[in-house]
């Protein structure tokens, strides 16, 4: 009997396990809110490597945001047309920077090209490329790095261009969509944040199966004495 009654003492109770969740559910907020900060900064690191134009530290930052989305649970909301979705991810991050260079490069390629239009001045692209393609040899430029870029734009802009040359040169612009990166997040990982997040929806699913089973015997109790009753008096 003494073993049955410290047994029936210690028993959790319902709403000590209500009490418990309300400081754990603040807990994995925490967590989940430092996550996604970090996902922030490894965005804006993205974005800044992109500003640079360094193809390897863009490389090195989109797999660093890759590899840390796919292995936390980062939440974001997002907006479109005044409707908000609840959505798993980093979100869309659009490096346009890196758009801009490409766009101009292939201009570039496309003015080259385009060495037979007339121009008062002569070949002006072909004698942007003489003074570009030597330093482009001597530091190890390539045609789509920004040094030869800004090197052939500031050749370029030492002469006046005709209006009729610009409009004349087709180019077949790249698809934005090949810039546009968007990772995805798992629902649950191995993470503090995670682990937390799986306590507290347990607990939480607890508290519940134990409200039902209580509000059952409750309702059970009431039709059974109304039971009991109504065959005492018949």
């Amino acid at each position: 009997m003494v073993g049955k009654k410290r047994l029936k003492s210690r028993k959790v109770k319902t709403w000590q396990l209500a009490l418990l969740l309300i400081p754990l559910v603040f807990i994995s907020a925490t967590l989940f809110r430092f996550d996604h900060i970090k996902m922030i900064d490894l965005k804006n690191a993205v974005v800044a490597a992109d500003k640079e134009g360094d193809p390897e530290k863009i490389k090195d930052a989109l797999n660093e945001l890759k590899r840390f989305t796919n292995t936390h649970n980062i939440i974001n909301i997002e907006e479109r047309n005044g409707n908000y979705t609840l959505y798993f991810g980093s979100g869309e991050i659009y490096l346009a920077k890196e758009y801009e260079r490409a766009v101009t490069a292939l201009k570039m390629k496309a003015q080259e090209e385009a060495g037979v239009y007339a121009n008062p001045n002569g070949n002006i692209y072909a004698q942007a490329m003489a003074v570009c393609q030597p330093l482009a040899h001597e530091y190890g430029w390539d045609w789509n790095t920004p040094d030869y870029i800004a090197c052939y734009q500031n050749e370029l802009a030492k002469f006046p261009t005709s209006e009729t040359i610009e409009s004349d040169i087709k180019v077949d612009l790249p698809s934005t969509a090949l810039y546009r990166y968007d990772f995805i997040s798992p629902i649950f990982s191995f993470t503090p944040a995670g682990i937390m997040m799986l306590v507290v929806l347990i607990l939480a699913l607890v508290i519940i199966i134990r409200f039902f089973i209580w509000i059952t015997l409750k309702i059970a109790l009431i039709f059974g004495v109304k039971f009991t009753l109504y065959f005492k008096n018949s």
